[in-house]
């Protein structure tokens, strides 16, 4: 399934088009597009302004917005998206790892990957305590 910054891209519809056709701010298309607003917080005016620019049901806007890296499975934990924010989930925690970005995007499994590493170290350390 394409995120909606990919379905964008696919056809050729920039950021500031988008904005302009659904009559909404600039920075909150941008911040959709992006992943920086969880669209579950959005008002529903939003998605449907984004639907009709779009000429998409609610559905399928809604599909594309929700699928941004929601959950990558790693071997251990799971990477999830709230709030901008993107968290490792590992046993019973959430641990922050960085900000949802382009450039975090590219990386965003291996930063999971290295703080787990990390993690289970210091698990390992106080078992030997």
């Amino acid at each position: 399934m394409n995120t909606l910054k990919q379905y964008l891209k696919n056809n050729n519809i920039k950021i500031r088009q988008l904005q302009e056709e659904s009559g909404l701010p600039y920075t909150t298309v941008n911040d959709i597009v992006n992943g920086r607003t969880e669209i579950d917080n959005a008002s529903v005016k939003v998605l449907v302004a984004i639907s009709v620019a779009l000429k998409l049901s609610l559905d399928d806007t809604y599909a594309l917005i929700r699928t941004r890296i929601q959950h990558i499975v790693l071997d251990e934990g799971k990477i999830s998206v709230k709030g901008g924010r993107y968290y490792l989930l590992y046993k019973d925690s959430e641990i922050l790892l960085c900000k949802v970005s382009s450039i975090n995007d590219i990386y965003i499994k291996e930063i999971a990957e290295a703080n787990l590493r990390r993690i289970k170290r210091e698990e390992k350390m106080r078992a030997w305590s």
